[in-house]
Protein backbone atom coordinates (compact mmCIF):
# COMPACT_ATOMS: atom_id res chain seq x y z
CA UNK A 1 0.00 0.00 0.00
CA UNK A 2 1.23 3.43 -0.81
CA UNK A 3 2.18 5.59 1.92
CA UNK A 4 -0.29 8.22 0.63
CA UNK A 5 -2.64 7.02 3.61
CA UNK A 6 -2.04 4.87 7.05
CA UNK A 7 -3.84 4.90 9.95
CA UNK A 8 -1.80 5.31 13.17
CA UNK A 9 -2.28 3.75 16.71
CA UNK A 10 -4.83 5.84 18.53
CA UNK A 11 -5.44 6.37 22.51
CA UNK A 12 -8.93 7.31 23.31
CA UNK A 13 -12.07 6.46 25.42
CA UNK A 14 -12.07 3.17 24.38
CA UNK A 15 -8.62 2.40 24.97
CA UNK A 16 -5.85 2.13 21.97
CA UNK A 17 -6.91 1.34 18.47
CA UNK A 18 -4.54 -0.70 16.07
CA UNK A 19 -5.05 -1.38 12.40
CA UNK A 20 -4.67 -3.99 10.02
CA UNK A 21 -3.91 -3.38 7.18
CA UNK A 22 -5.04 -5.50 4.47
CA UNK A 23 -5.27 -5.18 0.56
CA UNK A 24 -8.12 -5.93 -1.82
CA UNK A 25 -9.38 -9.20 -3.28
CA UNK A 26 -10.77 -7.69 -5.96
CA UNK A 27 -10.11 -6.38 -9.34
CA UNK A 28 -11.18 -2.93 -9.30
CA UNK A 29 -11.04 -2.38 -5.59
CA UNK A 30 -14.20 -1.05 -3.79
CA UNK A 31 -17.08 -0.92 -6.47
CA UNK A 32 -18.46 2.22 -4.82
CA UNK A 33 -16.78 5.07 -6.81
CA UNK A 34 -17.57 8.19 -4.33
CA UNK A 35 -17.17 11.36 -5.11
CA UNK A 36 -14.00 12.92 -4.08
CA UNK A 37 -12.47 9.25 -3.12
CA UNK A 38 -9.08 8.61 -3.09
CA UNK A 39 -9.05 5.07 -2.05
CA UNK A 40 -9.74 3.78 -5.30
CA UNK A 41 -6.00 4.58 -6.43
CA UNK A 42 -4.56 2.98 -3.40
CA UNK A 43 -6.44 -0.70 -4.26
CA UNK A 44 -3.67 -2.84 -5.47
CA UNK A 45 -5.57 -6.35 -5.77
CA UNK A 46 -4.09 -9.31 -4.54
CA UNK A 47 -4.90 -12.94 -4.71
CA UNK A 48 -6.69 -15.01 -1.93
CA UNK A 49 -3.31 -16.39 -0.80
CA UNK A 50 -1.25 -13.52 -0.80
CA UNK A 51 -3.68 -11.78 1.25
CA UNK A 52 -3.49 -14.62 3.78
CA UNK A 53 0.18 -14.23 4.01
CA UNK A 54 -0.88 -10.98 4.72
CA UNK A 55 -2.67 -11.53 7.70
CA UNK A 56 0.01 -13.47 8.84
CA UNK A 57 2.27 -10.93 8.82
CA UNK A 58 0.19 -8.25 10.31
CA UNK A 59 -1.36 -10.44 13.09
CA UNK A 60 2.42 -11.11 13.58
CA UNK A 61 2.88 -7.03 13.86
CA UNK A 62 0.59 -6.23 16.77
CA UNK A 63 2.06 -6.11 20.06
CA UNK A 64 0.39 -7.71 22.19
CA UNK A 65 3.20 -7.61 24.96
CA UNK A 66 3.73 -3.75 25.38
CA UNK A 67 3.62 -2.50 28.67
CA UNK A 68 0.65 0.07 27.81
CA UNK A 69 -1.76 -2.35 27.74
CA UNK A 70 -1.59 -2.79 31.42
CA UNK A 71 -3.71 0.84 31.26
CA UNK A 72 -5.49 0.63 28.10
CA UNK A 73 -7.80 -1.72 26.15
CA UNK A 74 -7.99 -2.09 22.34
CA UNK A 75 -9.69 -1.99 19.37
CA UNK A 76 -8.37 -3.40 16.08
CA UNK A 77 -9.62 -1.72 12.69
CA UNK A 78 -9.47 -3.99 9.69
CA UNK A 79 -8.38 -1.99 6.55
CA UNK A 80 -8.48 -3.35 3.34
CA UNK A 81 -9.02 -0.22 0.63
CA UNK A 82 -12.27 -1.35 0.38
CA UNK A 83 -14.96 -3.27 2.23
CA UNK A 84 -13.89 -5.66 4.61
CA UNK A 85 -17.46 -7.57 4.55
CA UNK A 86 -18.15 -7.94 0.90
CA UNK A 87 -16.81 -11.33 0.13
CA UNK A 88 -15.30 -9.83 -3.40
CA UNK A 89 -12.97 -7.93 -1.48
CA UNK A 90 -11.98 -10.37 1.38
CA UNK A 91 -13.12 -13.73 0.46
CA UNK A 92 -14.76 -15.59 3.72
CA UNK A 93 -12.07 -18.00 4.31
CA UNK A 94 -9.56 -15.05 4.84
CA UNK A 95 -12.04 -13.54 6.74
CA UNK A 96 -12.95 -16.43 9.13
CA UNK A 97 -9.11 -16.84 9.46
CA UNK A 98 -8.16 -13.30 10.47
CA UNK A 99 -11.02 -13.21 13.03
CA UNK A 100 -10.30 -16.71 14.31
CA UNK A 101 -6.43 -15.33 14.91
CA UNK A 102 -7.77 -11.86 16.54
CA UNK A 103 -9.54 -14.31 18.89
CA UNK A 104 -6.15 -16.13 19.49
CA UNK A 105 -4.09 -13.10 20.47
CA UNK A 106 -2.26 -13.29 23.67
CA UNK A 107 -4.35 -9.97 24.49
CA UNK A 108 -7.79 -9.89 23.11
CA UNK A 109 -9.30 -6.44 21.98
CA UNK A 110 -12.50 -5.20 23.14
CA UNK A 111 -13.88 -4.91 19.68
CA UNK A 112 -13.14 -5.55 16.09
CA UNK A 113 -13.82 -2.66 13.57
CA UNK A 114 -14.32 -3.52 9.95
CA UNK A 115 -14.67 -0.68 7.41
CA UNK A 116 -17.60 -1.31 5.10
CA UNK A 117 -20.78 -0.25 3.61
CA UNK A 118 -23.94 -1.15 4.92
CA UNK A 119 -24.47 -2.65 1.29
CA UNK A 120 -22.35 -5.65 2.65
CA UNK A 121 -24.13 -6.03 5.78
CA UNK A 122 -26.91 -8.68 6.12
CA UNK A 123 -28.39 -10.95 8.31
CA UNK A 124 -26.25 -13.69 7.02
CA UNK A 125 -22.95 -11.87 7.67
CA UNK A 126 -24.26 -11.76 11.16
CA UNK A 127 -25.17 -14.83 11.47
CA UNK A 128 -21.78 -15.96 10.30
CA UNK A 129 -19.92 -13.50 12.75
CA UNK A 130 -22.10 -15.08 15.87
CA UNK A 131 -21.66 -19.10 14.61
CA UNK A 132 -17.89 -17.91 15.29
CA UNK A 133 -18.19 -17.40 19.03
CA UNK A 134 -15.83 -14.70 19.01
CA UNK A 135 -14.94 -12.69 23.01
CA UNK A 136 -15.02 -9.01 21.40
CA UNK A 137 -17.85 -7.18 19.38
CA UNK A 138 -17.87 -6.10 16.14
CA UNK A 139 -18.60 -2.71 14.76
CA UNK A 140 -19.01 -1.83 11.04
CA UNK A 141 -16.87 1.43 9.88
CA UNK A 142 -19.63 3.72 7.86
CA UNK A 143 -18.11 7.05 5.95
CA UNK A 144 -21.12 9.05 6.46
CA UNK A 145 -19.19 12.37 6.09
CA UNK A 146 -22.46 14.73 6.34
CA UNK A 147 -26.36 14.88 6.20
CA UNK A 148 -27.17 17.85 5.25
CA UNK A 149 -27.86 18.58 2.06
CA UNK A 150 -24.67 20.57 1.17
CA UNK A 151 -22.52 17.41 2.68
CA UNK A 152 -24.19 14.99 0.56
CA UNK A 153 -24.17 16.83 -2.44
CA UNK A 154 -20.43 17.71 -2.67
CA UNK A 155 -19.55 14.39 -1.80
CA UNK A 156 -21.81 12.74 -3.97
CA UNK A 157 -23.66 10.35 -1.37
CA UNK A 158 -26.98 11.57 -2.10
CA UNK A 159 -28.66 8.61 -0.49
CA UNK A 160 -26.20 7.85 2.64
CA UNK A 161 -29.33 8.74 4.79
CA UNK A 162 -31.33 5.48 3.93
CA UNK A 163 -28.14 3.56 3.93
CA UNK A 164 -27.75 4.80 7.43
CA UNK A 165 -31.38 3.99 8.69
CA UNK A 166 -31.19 0.20 6.72
CA UNK A 167 -28.17 -1.00 8.32
CA UNK A 168 -28.95 0.61 12.03
CA UNK A 169 -32.48 -0.69 11.60
CA UNK A 170 -30.99 -3.92 10.94
CA UNK A 171 -28.40 -4.33 13.75
CA UNK A 172 -31.50 -3.26 15.90
CA UNK A 173 -33.60 -5.47 15.54
CA UNK A 174 -30.78 -8.41 15.09
CA UNK A 175 -29.17 -7.46 18.75
CA UNK A 176 -32.63 -7.50 20.59
CA UNK A 177 -33.24 -10.85 19.06
CA UNK A 178 -29.97 -12.32 19.25
CA UNK A 179 -28.99 -10.76 22.39
CA UNK A 180 -25.86 -9.64 20.44
CA UNK A 181 -23.90 -6.27 20.07
CA UNK A 182 -23.23 -5.33 17.36
CA UNK A 183 -21.73 -1.64 17.05
CA UNK A 184 -21.29 1.01 14.12
CA UNK A 185 -18.54 3.65 14.09
CA UNK A 186 -20.29 6.72 12.27
CA UNK A 187 -17.31 9.20 10.78
CA UNK A 188 -18.32 12.54 10.05
CA UNK A 189 -16.26 15.14 7.98
CA UNK A 190 -16.24 19.25 9.38
CA UNK A 191 -16.17 21.37 6.68
CA UNK A 192 -17.74 24.75 7.69
CA UNK A 193 -19.22 24.82 3.70
CA UNK A 194 -21.41 22.24 4.80
CA UNK A 195 -23.20 24.99 7.17
CA UNK A 196 -22.41 28.77 5.60
CA UNK A 197 -21.36 30.16 2.50
CA UNK A 198 -18.83 32.67 4.58
CA UNK A 199 -16.39 31.32 6.63
CA UNK A 200 -16.65 34.36 8.60
CA UNK A 201 -19.54 33.38 10.21
CA UNK A 202 -17.95 31.49 12.89
CA UNK A 203 -21.18 31.45 15.59
CA UNK A 204 -23.18 29.83 12.32
CA UNK A 205 -20.22 27.30 11.86
CA UNK A 206 -20.33 25.91 15.14
CA UNK A 207 -24.04 25.96 15.56
CA UNK A 208 -24.67 24.14 12.38
CA UNK A 209 -21.99 21.43 13.67
CA UNK A 210 -23.16 20.96 16.91
CA UNK A 211 -26.65 20.61 15.18
CA UNK A 212 -25.98 18.13 12.58
CA UNK A 213 -24.52 15.79 15.14
CA UNK A 214 -26.73 16.38 18.35
CA UNK A 215 -29.70 15.83 15.93
CA UNK A 216 -28.29 12.34 14.64
CA UNK A 217 -27.26 11.84 18.22
CA UNK A 218 -30.61 11.97 19.67
CA UNK A 219 -32.24 10.13 16.53
CA UNK A 220 -29.85 6.97 17.24
CA UNK A 221 -29.10 6.88 21.04
CA UNK A 222 -30.18 4.13 23.42
CA UNK A 223 -31.60 1.96 20.84
CA UNK A 224 -29.98 -1.43 21.16
CA UNK A 225 -26.93 -0.46 18.64
CA UNK A 226 -24.09 1.10 20.14
CA UNK A 227 -22.54 3.83 17.89
CA UNK A 228 -19.06 5.28 17.92
CA UNK A 229 -18.91 9.02 16.25
CA UNK A 230 -15.60 9.81 14.22
CA UNK A 231 -15.46 13.61 14.30
CA UNK A 232 -12.55 14.16 11.96
CA UNK A 233 -12.00 18.00 10.11
CA UNK A 234 -11.63 18.26 6.19
CA UNK A 235 -8.16 18.60 5.12
CA UNK A 236 -7.55 20.11 1.67
CA UNK A 237 -7.17 17.88 -1.32
CA UNK A 238 -6.58 18.12 -4.81
CA UNK A 239 -9.86 16.61 -6.28
CA UNK A 240 -11.81 19.19 -3.23
CA UNK A 241 -10.85 22.21 -3.64
CA UNK A 242 -12.16 23.85 -0.46
CA UNK A 243 -9.15 25.14 2.00
CA UNK A 244 -8.77 23.09 5.43
CA UNK A 245 -11.44 23.48 7.82
CA UNK A 246 -10.39 25.69 10.72
CA UNK A 247 -9.84 23.82 14.34
CA UNK A 248 -11.01 26.56 16.27
CA UNK A 249 -14.61 26.15 15.60
CA UNK A 250 -14.02 22.29 15.05
CA UNK A 251 -12.92 22.30 18.37
CA UNK A 252 -15.63 24.53 20.25
CA UNK A 253 -17.80 22.82 18.38
CA UNK A 254 -16.54 18.87 19.48
CA UNK A 255 -16.43 20.22 22.68
CA UNK A 256 -20.21 21.23 23.19
CA UNK A 257 -21.33 18.02 22.05
CA UNK A 258 -19.05 16.39 24.34
CA UNK A 259 -20.77 18.46 26.73
CA UNK A 260 -24.33 17.80 25.28
CA UNK A 261 -23.26 13.85 25.62
CA UNK A 262 -22.42 14.56 29.21
CA UNK A 263 -25.82 15.69 29.64
CA UNK A 264 -25.04 19.39 30.11
CA UNK A 265 -27.78 22.11 28.40
CA UNK A 266 -25.72 23.30 25.53
CA UNK A 267 -27.75 25.60 24.54
CA UNK A 268 -26.15 28.41 26.68
CA UNK A 269 -22.43 28.09 24.59
CA UNK A 270 -24.06 28.80 21.29
CA UNK A 271 -25.81 31.94 19.95
CA UNK A 272 -28.49 30.52 18.82
CA UNK A 273 -30.40 27.78 20.88
CA UNK A 274 -31.03 24.54 19.33
CA UNK A 275 -34.81 23.65 19.76
CA UNK A 276 -36.09 20.15 20.97
CA UNK A 277 -32.69 19.16 22.20
CA UNK A 278 -33.31 16.11 24.47
CA UNK A 279 -29.90 15.74 26.64
CA UNK A 280 -28.83 12.47 27.29
CA UNK A 281 -30.01 11.69 30.81
CA UNK A 282 -31.27 8.44 31.57
CA UNK A 283 -34.05 7.74 33.47
CA UNK A 284 -34.40 3.68 33.34
CA UNK A 285 -31.90 1.21 34.99
CA UNK A 286 -29.35 -0.12 31.78
CA UNK A 287 -27.78 -2.93 31.20
CA UNK A 288 -24.20 -2.82 31.43
CA UNK A 289 -23.84 -2.64 27.37
CA UNK A 290 -27.00 0.12 26.92
CA UNK A 291 -25.01 2.22 30.06
CA UNK A 292 -22.43 3.31 27.06
CA UNK A 293 -24.27 3.73 23.84
CA UNK A 294 -22.62 6.66 22.34
CA UNK A 295 -19.55 8.27 22.54
CA UNK A 296 -17.37 10.51 20.11
CA UNK A 297 -13.73 10.58 19.11
CA UNK A 298 -11.62 12.76 17.30
CA UNK A 299 -10.00 10.84 14.86
CA UNK A 300 -6.90 13.63 13.75
CA UNK A 301 -4.60 10.87 14.19
CA UNK A 302 -5.01 9.55 10.60
CA UNK A 303 -2.52 11.20 8.81
CA UNK A 304 -1.09 11.06 5.25
CA UNK A 305 -2.71 13.92 3.17
CA UNK A 306 -1.59 16.81 6.24
CA UNK A 307 0.11 19.89 5.12
CA UNK A 308 3.00 21.51 7.85
CA UNK A 309 0.34 24.21 8.84
CA UNK A 310 -1.87 21.42 9.58
CA UNK A 311 0.50 19.18 11.59
CA UNK A 312 1.36 22.83 13.49
CA UNK A 313 -2.37 23.53 14.41
CA UNK A 314 -2.68 19.90 15.17
CA UNK A 315 -0.27 20.39 18.25
CA UNK A 316 -1.74 23.82 19.02
CA UNK A 317 -4.98 22.00 19.72
CA UNK A 318 -3.86 18.51 20.76
CA UNK A 319 -4.56 19.41 24.37
CA UNK A 320 -8.46 19.36 23.45
CA UNK A 321 -8.14 16.82 21.44
CA UNK A 322 -6.67 14.19 23.88
CA UNK A 323 -9.48 15.70 26.29
CA UNK A 324 -12.20 15.07 23.81
CA UNK A 325 -11.28 11.07 23.62
CA UNK A 326 -11.02 10.77 26.78
CA UNK A 327 -14.79 12.18 27.13
CA UNK A 328 -13.63 15.03 29.29
CA UNK A 329 -14.17 18.68 28.48
CA UNK A 330 -11.96 21.49 28.60
CA UNK A 331 -13.35 25.23 28.33
CA UNK A 332 -13.89 25.89 24.52
CA UNK A 333 -10.94 27.79 24.10
CA UNK A 334 -7.70 28.24 25.44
Amino acid sequence: MKKTFQLKKRIDKKGIREVIYLKNERKGGCPFKCKMCDIKKQCFYVSKNENKKRIISEITKIDVKGPIYKKYDRSILIYNSGNATNPEELCTENLKFLLISIENLKIKPLSVIMSTRGAFVNKKLLDFFIGLKLSYDIFFNLGVESLTDKGKEIYGKLSIQEELDKEFNLLRRYNLKNKSNFGIVYNFLFLPEFFVDNRKNNEDIIYGFVKEITTFINKYYNKGVEIRINLHPFYQTKKLKFKNAPLREFIAGAMIIQRFINGENINKFLKRKISSVDFLKNKNPLSNKQKKQTDIFIGVQDYGYETKIWKKELKKWGKHIKAINEGKCLPLFP
